[in-house]
């Protein structure tokens, strides 16, 4: 797959078109535990799609979905967790298909932590960042008094 790549940028140059030939390239780097690499891919999904696909758009969701999944494999949970929420968001909003609601299902996932070692530490992760604003609003509130 990688060796497709290069001519494929050269036809497609920036074109937001060459999400889908990185989308593969990724999804085949994380199952194979090529994180660095699909982490690279999937930067590169997000850069060719910004300012040319709404930010809505579920390619985006996808993209990553990817680039998250491609950090908690390297153990870069922190880094990992923004990317789960907005794979989270943008997936759960604009599915449709079947195939859609199941990525939609993967990112839920990976975000609450379901399926691996590396998930639940990005669940942790956020439900610590979730306990840090409560803690934050209940100080704030009695600060009010």
């Amino acid at each position: 797959m990688e060796a497709a790549m290069p001519p494929l940028r050269k036809i497609l140059g920036t074109s937001p078109d060459l999400a889908e030939p990185l989308n593969f390239l990724a999804e085949a780097d994380v199952a194979t535990g090529h994180y660095a690499e699909a982490e690279q891919a999937a930067r590169e999904m997000v850069d060719v799609q910004t300012g040319k696909v709404a930010p809505t758009d579920r390619r985006f969701g996808a993209s990553h979905l990817l680039w998250a999944e491609a950090l908690a494999g390297e153990h870069r949970y922190q880094e990992a967790l923004s990317h789960a929420e907005i794979a989270d968001k943008l997936l759960a909003m604009n599915a449709a298909s079947a195939g859609a609601k199941a990525r939609s299902v993967e990112a839920h996932r990976l975000l609450l932590g379901s399926a691996s070692p590396n998930e639940q530490a990005i669940s942790d992760l956020a439900l610590h960042k979730s306990a840090e604003k409560i803690s934050s609003i209940s100080l704030t509130h009695f600060f009010r008094r």
